[in-house]
């Protein structure tokens, strides 16, 4: 009985853990957003909308909460982009268009290593697919 007790208490304390480090994630995802005033609160409509559509897809609360948490954390990655590119007033060019576009993929490579975020890769990776 002790033995189990010790393990759940192990158990517990790297849940804790990772939801300590997802929510440093989900924090990074603020000064992402906040480095640009053309996306202000674009997270929050984002997550807003996704939860939304899930509810009217039938989703219940549960199952649509990573749509929520996927709408806030999928631009993660532009932390990655330079703020010559994310800021740039005018058109990208090539050479920031392909920068520009390597912010899914980041994302994907700073969430992955959160197993309590594996249900957000493919919102991250995918989020600008049609």
């Amino acid at each position: 009985m002790v033995a189990r007790v010790r393990s759940a208490l192990r158990l517990k304390t790297v849940y804790d853990r990772l939801d300590s480090a997802e929510q440093v994630i989900f924090s990074l995802a603020r000064p992402v957003e906040a480095k640009d005033s053309y996306t202000e609160r674009h997270t929050n409509r984002v997550a807003e909308s996704a939860r939304y559509l899930g509810m009217r897809l039938g989703l219940r609360r549960r199952t649509s909460t990573p749509c929520y948490r996927g709408g806030i954390i999928h631009d993660i990655g532009k932390i990655g982009v330079p703020d010559a590119v994310l800021l740039k007033p005018g058109p990208l060019d090539a050479n920031e268009i392909v920068l520009m576009r390597a912010h899914p993929e980041i994302g994907e490579n700073i969430v992955r290593p959160l197993r309590s975020g594996s249900d957000l890769l493919p919102i991250i990776r995918h989020h600008h697919e049609a």
